[in-house]
């Protein structure tokens, strides 16, 4: 496997969906591993997962094996056995947390953790052998979605080191009116709000999604937490001048989980 340091890396936004998709063999299933196989390989991935969304400053994992967290509940044992062997690297940790230290932005080290589903059930599929050095970055519970886009800004510079950053949480994502079973047909405001956002990015449109609250249609009942939209504004902050924008799945589970998943490719000139 060739890593890519020099070359501007793209980014993702995946909406990770139940964690059912952990075994699951699917459209969205596939449409990851084909990403995974198409774009160039990263030095090492951070990802920004909507379930370490916590009170204060930032922090960063930096366990040289971070452990496989099973953050979920009522799924039968094959789940639990279940290990993302990846690597960590503690010494991008010390630079990530020193890069936003730099910038105005507090940061931290978490020695111990380790990486939680939404972090490592998209890479189960995006990169099977687990090879690839990863690191988590925590949400600073409670900032709005352009402070969290400035943190993004932040970042920015690691494309250029080689690091795919992944933004990973939810379109629609509503627990509380989730149905049990999976192929239901989706309720209509999710496929509206799912739309939307979607019609924003392939725009580009940052200033439309950073004010979502007010300009998407049912963001009260698509987006009741901030936890699994937060991760997006990374991604926004993060974007260059003429990035290019394309949606890898489309789809909605339960009624009301999207797992819809966009690819954020640089200009041609930063590539």
């Amino acid at each position: 496997m060739v890593s890519v340091r020099q070359s501007t890396l793209p980014m993702l936004f995946i909406s990770h969906g139940a964690a059912a998709e952990a075994l699951a063999e699917d459209p969205f299933i596939d449409a990851l591993h084909q990403v995974g196989r198409s774009i160039p390989t990263p030095a090492a991935i951070v990802v920004i997962s909507g379930h370490w969304w916590e009170p204060g400053p930032s922090q960063l994992t930096a366990s040289l094996k971070p452990p496989t967290i099973h953050d979920f509940s009522g799924y039968p044992p094959p789940f639990y056995r279940l290990r993302y062997p990846a690597p960590g690297d503690p010494a991008l940790a010390a630079r990530i947390a020193a890069l936003l230290e730099a910038g105005g932005e507090a940061a931290g080290i978490e020695p111990e953790r380790g990486l939680d589903h939404g972090a490592w059930i998209p890479l189960r599929a995006l990169y099977p052998n687990a090879d690839i050095p990863v690191l988590q970055l925590s949400i600073p519970a409670g900032r709005d979605p352009r402070q969290l886009a400035r943190i993004g800004r932040l970042l920015e510079p690691l494309r250029g080191q080689g690091v795919l950053l992944i933004g990973s949480g939810g379109s629609a994502h509503n627990l509380f009116l989730r149905r049990r079973e999976k192929e239901v047909p989706p309720m209509a405001w999710a496929e509206q709000f799912d739309r939307w956002l979607a019609d924003r990015l392939l725009a580009a449109d940052s200033e439309a999604i950073l004010d979502f609250q007010r300009r998407a249609p049912h963001a009260a009942l698509a987006v009741p937490t901030p936890d699994h939209f937060d991760p997006l504004f990374y991604i926004l902050g993060a974007m260059a001048p003429g990035e290019r924008v394309s949606r890898l799945y489309e789809g909605i589970f339960y009624g009301c989980l999207s797992n819809q998943t966009f690819l954020f490719e640089p200009p041609p000139s930063a590539r």
